[in-house]
C-alpha cells in the first residue's frame, strides 16, 4: 500500500494572530511535510494506539436517543466494538475483511476489542453504513500520531493539515472497500 503523503509544514510557528492559522503557519527547518505510515505501530506501540482508538471512540455522543432506541430493539449490535476493531486494524495496514477477522483470534489488541470475532459481513455493513464515523475516529488518530512523532499540539496544527489526515482516513477506507470487493 502507497503511504500517504502530508506536504504540510509539521512543526513550525505561527506568525499571525491566531494559533490555528495555516496560512500562515512557518515551517521550522526545511520540514514541509511527512509520510504518514501505512501502519502506525511504527511510529506508536500498540497498546498506545489502542488506548487512542478506545479514547477516540469514547468520545463519541453515545447517549443519542435514536442510538440508544435502536440498541434495545437490536442487543447484538455492538457500534463501539465494530467501530474500534475497524478503527484499530486500519491504523495497522489491515485492510480486507478476512484479514480483520483472523487478526480478531491472533492479535492480541483486536481480541480485546472484538469480544469474540465478528463476521465478515458484519465487519462490512457497519463500515459502510458509518463511514463518516469511521473516517473521522481515524482522522483523529492519524493526528495523534504525527503530533506524537513531530512533537505538535495537536489542538494547534494547522487546518490544512488536519484535511490531509482527512483524505488519507478517506484513502485507507476506499481501499479496505475495494480489497472486500475483491475478496
Amino acid at each position: 500500500m502507497e503511504r500517504c503523503v502530508s506536504h504540510r509544514p509539521v512543526a513550525g510557528r505561527c506568525v499571525g494572530h491566531k494559533p490555528n492559522d495555516a496560512a500562515r503557519w512557518e515551517p521550522l527547518e526545511a520540514n514541509r511535510g511527512f509520510e504518514l505510515p501505512g501502519d502506525l505501530r511504527e511510529w506508536v506501540e500498540p497498546r498506545t494506539l489502542l488506548s487512542w482508538v478506545e479514547g477516540e471512540v469514547h468520545k463519541l455522543d453515545w447517549s443519542n436517543p435514536v442510538i440508544l432506541q435502536y440498541l434495545k430493539h437490536h442487543p447484538d449490535y455492538r457500534p463501539k466494538s465494530m467501530l474500534s476493531i475497524l478503527c484499530f486494524a486500519y491504523a495497522c495496514e489491515m485492510l480486507g475483511g478476512e484479514e480483520i477477522i483472523r487478526a480478531c483470534r491472533s492479535n492480541e489488541a483486536l481480541r480485546l476489542l472484538a469480544e469474540g470475532a465478528p463476521f465478515e459481513m458484519e465487519l462490512r455493513k457497519f463500515r459502510r453504513n458509518n463511514r463518516g464515523l469511521l473516517e473521522r475516529v481515524l482522522t483523529q488518530i492519524f493526528l495523534r500520531a504525527a503530533a506524537v512523532r513531530f512533537g505538535f499540539d495537536p489542538h494547534n496544527c494547522p487546518h490544512d493539515l488536519k484535511l490531509d489526515l482527512a483524505t488519507c482516513a478517506q484513502e485507507r477506507l476506499d481501499t479496505a472497500r475495494h480489497i472486500d470487493g475483491c475478496e
